[in-house]
């Protein structure tokens, strides 16, 4: 974008300085303008007093020295429009006053045609205007030069003083207005290269707003062809995740019901479910991983081989002895040994062993609790203060037996789904009100829980960002 030569305002430059540095030398001229005519307007005064011109005298005495010592402080204080207001009136004063006492020869009527150059060259407003202003200063010139010839006034100067005065009046007014008009093409000039050294400045900052722009834009292809690459990756491991996590219809020919619900933080997860029938028994474990997303999921998958190991190894066998031989076989994977990592890299979580034909339930859990509710109601089975891994204190984990009736419901879940936060006031669900929403729904059948449950997570959330992959499994007897 350039600036218009049009748009600037030549004259105004000179009374109304931009720069700091323009200021200063405004100030220093206006300063020694105003000492030169007061000594110029003194001079006149003592010649004038000796000539006995008494009226131009007075007048140099009483109005035009006090007003240039007036014009001084203004220029000291930097009223670089007031200096040009009263230098401008003292001159017209003072040329109207020597024409009519001192007469035409002396060539004092010469600075009214002052105000003509100086409207046309420091006038602010558009050509046209300046013109017509200038050529009303020109009709008051020349009404008043013939309105005054035909005056004749004896002057008190001698014949020489009155042509001395004439040619010093036209060579000063010759000077001054060449003076002018040289400081007016000077700035014109400066302002012109101004505006060319602005315009190049211009044109180099939207060349190099265009190349950083252009470098943005093959940044951003760049992150988005990344961003697309970790999405490919991300989904394909979701897709390798959900491949070695076991159907839950794998429960259809021993349980009367269930379901599973579950949603992961971001497109993969740390929450699992792993499940294998052995010996006729169901053998389940649902756990939290440490972290959610990528890392979460590559722990799951982890945990979910070393399962399947666990099983083949032992198969059925006591809970809790398959709780710590899974967490000496995750804690040897991750290189932890004897070494106790308080990042306690490993997983919440719970097994269990469930007998269709006895209706014997075995669990061992890792801070994750199983719930059954039956006839008697609620009956919550908590596991060990441990998680399957690193621990400051680590003790052998502990089974429990529970006697389940035709009928009992049984439920695992991790903790994400009741550490949800609400999106109105960021208020925790907590673990009392995911009871109470479970026990309202506990006589449904379990894909009518599931739903009750997932319309309950989306009320609380109220848009709210996810804090963490949740997994609600239940099933009845």
């Amino acid at each position: 974008m350039s600036i218009p030569l049009s748009q600037s305002h030549f004259g105004t430059a000179f009374f109304m300085p931009e720069a700091s540095s323009d200021v200063a030398r405004y100030e220093r001229i206006m300063k020694f303008s105003c000492l030169l005519a007061g000594l110029i307007h003194l001079f006149f005064l003592l010649l004038f007093r000796y000539f006995g011109a008494e009226e131009m005298a007075a007048l140099n005495l009483y109005f035009s020295i006090p007003l240039y010592l007036l014009t001084f402080w203004a220029a000291h204080f930097r009223k670089f429009n007031l200096v040009a207001i009263l230098n401008f009136g003292e001159l017209i004063v003072h040329a109207v006053m020597a024409t009519f006492y001192l007469g035409l020869s002396t060539g004092f009527h010469i600075y009214l045609l002052l105000p003509v150059i100086l409207s046309f060259i420091f006038y602010k407003y558009p050509i046209v205007e300046r013109v017509l202003i200038s050529a009303f200063f020109s009709l008051a010139y020349f009404g008043f030069y013939i309105w005054t010839s035909g005056l004749y006034l004896e002057s008190p100067l001698p014949a020489w003083l009155r042509h001395s005065f004439f040619l010093f009046n036209i060579s000063l007014f010759v000077g001054f207005t060449s003076l002018m008009i040289f400081l007016f093409v000077k700035e014109a000039f400066r302002m012109e290269q101004k505006i060319l050294d602005a315009n190049e400045k211009l044109t180099h900052q939207k060349q190099e707003i265009g190349e950083q722009r252009n470098a943005l834009m093959r940044q951003k292809e760049e992150l988005e062809y990344q961003r697309d690459r970790v999405n490919e990756s991300i989904q394909y491991a979701q897709q390798l995740q959900k491949a070695v996590i076991p159907s839950p219809e794998i429960l259809s020919p021993y349980v009367e019901d269930y379901f599973l619900l579950e949603r992961p933080c971001n497109v993969v997860s740390g929450d699992f479910f792993w499940l294998k029938v052995v010996e006729g028994k169901l053998m389940l474990l649902l756990a939290d991983c440490t972290g959610h997303g990528v890392p979460g999921a590559f722990m799951s998958m982890l945990a979910i081989g070393l399962m399947e190991n666990v099983a083949k190894d032992f198969g059925a066998a006591d809970p809790a002895l398959l709780m710590d031989e899974l967490r000496r076989r995750m804690k040897a994977a991750l290189g932890k040994g004897e070494q106790l990592d308080l990042g306690q890299e490993g997983m919440d979580g719970a097994i269990l062993i469930f007998d269709p034909e006895r209706y014997e339930l075995e669990y061992s859990g890792a801070y994750n609790p199983v719930w059954v509710i039956g006839q008697q109601g609620l009956q919550i089975v908590k596991g060990s203060r441990q998680p399957v891994g690193a621990h400051v204190v680590e003790v052998p984990f502990v089974s429990h037996s529970v006697k389940l009736n035709k009928g009992d419901a049984v439920y695992l879940f991790t903790d994400g789904f009741y550490d949800q936060v609400n999106g109105q006031d960021g208020e925790k669900m907590k673990l009392k009100r995911f009871k109470s929403e479970l026990l309202k729904h506990t006589t449904f059948p379990m894909q009518e829980q599931s739903k009750a449950l997932e319309t309950f997570f989306n009320d609380w959330q109220q848009g709210a960002e996810q804090v963490d992959d949740f997994m609600v499994f239940g099933f009845r007897v």
